[in-house]
């Protein structure tokens, strides 16, 4: 059916539309929703998503928004989440969903990708609550340039303040879009010139555009606004006390290349074998194939090759092993 709705002129602006409507009729300006946790949810995803849903039970205040999902897709997170669900029946650009949410939303809420694990959600309600007014938000999760010395906030675990991410838009004429160097407002040139980057001067050395929210934020960081990144957890795959992010789930590569590829592939088919799931093993092969078909195949493969230190593997892959465990309790 997406695929469907894709071919339709206007139809993703009118999905946007519906979309902003419905977020501001469940939601809009409710003080309930201070802080709350957005999970979006793609295609292909329920097997990773309902697991990160089930994390933050404890936390209770979340959102799930099934992003162009399938009807069966869709149902089945209804039927195992408590959360609120909301629906877009044509999948849209992950950056036009954030844009909607902080157009129509009041107080800061978090977006957790839908492949990081919140272990302890009491670091949501910590950093909420010492958030100034005045802060864009705050990225959990950050990375530095090894050229130039940048600090890049990553957006897997990440808190934002929609008022002040609103004016810094309309002020230099941004949204949370990628966008290339030469499509910024002279204004945004300008400020970005005064914090030293350039187009020759990117933040993120192997990419020659501003990604999701990158814009925004070093607009704001010029205006004493930045992101706080006081955690600075690696945008690599690795356990911290309180969370987690996997990656490269959405579409798992095979052969891996590199560890990141490695692990996300185990985990998307470990996730995958997890009995309630049996109902989406035909379909999901079919969204992401990956020649072995089972998790002890690519184990196998994997403590058999280069991609990772051999001393790292069985132990990080048992850890991911317990953490899927959350499903059995």
């Amino acid at each position: 059916m997406t695929r469907v709705l894709q071919r339709i002129p206007g139809a993703s602006f009118l999905f946007k539309l519906a979309f902003r409507h419905q977020t501001r009729e469940k939601f809009g300006n409710k003080a309930t929703l201070d802080g709350a946790a957005v999970v979006v949810l793609m295609p292909g995803s329920v097997h990773i998503g309902l697991l990160a849903l089930q994390y933050l039970t404890a936390y209770g205040n979340v959102i799930c928004i099934a992003n162009g999902m399938a009807k069966q897709e869709v149902v089945f997170i209804e039927n195992n989440t408590k959360f609120p669900v909301l629906t877009i029946p044509m999948t849209l650009r992950h950056s036009d969903v954030i844009d909607i949410l902080i157009a129509e939303l009041e107080h800061p809420f978090w977006l957790v990708d839908h492949d990081c694990y919140v272990i302890d959600t009491n670091i949501l309600t910590h950093e909420r609550m010492n958030m100034r007014s005045s802060d864009a938000g705050v990225a959990i999760y950050s990375t530095c340039n090894p050229i130039n010395g940048v600090i890049v906030p990553e957006t897997f675990l990440m808190l934002l303040n929609p008022v002040v991410i609103r004016e810094l838009f309309h002020k230099y004429n941004v949204s949370s879009r990628r966008i290339k160097w030469g499509d910024l407002s002279r204004s945004a040139v300008d400020a970005m010139l005064k914090l030293g980057l350039s187009e020759t001067n990117m933040p993120e050395a192997h990419k020659s555009y501003f990604d999701t929210l990158r814009a925004v934020a070093f607009l704001a960081q010029g205006e004493g606004k930045g992101f706080v990144m006081n955690r600075g957890y690696s945008l690599k795959c690795q356990f911290y006390p309180e969370a987690i992010h996997i990656g490269n789930t959405s579409f798992p590569k095979w052969p891996p290349n590199g560890r990141y590829d490695a692990l996300g592939v185990y985990f998307w088919r470990r996730c995958l074998e997890e009995p309630q799931f049996g109902a989406f093993v035909e379909r999901y092969n079919g969204l992401c194939p990956t020649p072995p078909r089972t998790s002890r195949e690519i184990r196998e493969y994997l403590l058999q090759s280069d991609l990772m230190k051999k001393g790292d593997i069985p132990e990080f892959l048992d850890r991911l092993d317990a953490l899927i465990s959350k499903y059995s309790t």
